[in-house]
């Protein structure tokens, strides 16, 4: 499930930034926009993990 989870994930991000990249006025103003909204996604996945995912009642290895 957890791998099924990450391709879904891959997936959409990839079809999101060639959205994003199908500008076909300027391709500069695309990857802006792309590297914008990648920038955007993994800001949000770091504050979902540092409100969700706790480290106190993990054993040290």
């Amino acid at each position: 499930m957890l791998n099924t989870n990450r391709q879904f994930g891959g997936l959409v991000g990839v079809a999101v930034i060639g959205i994003a990249l199908a500008n076909p006025g300027n391709w500069y103003a695309g990857a802006h926009t792309s590297f914008l909204i990648t920038a955007a996604c993994y800001g949000a996945a770091a504050l979902l993990t540092l409100k969700y995912v706790s480290v106190a009642g993990r054993p040290r290895v």
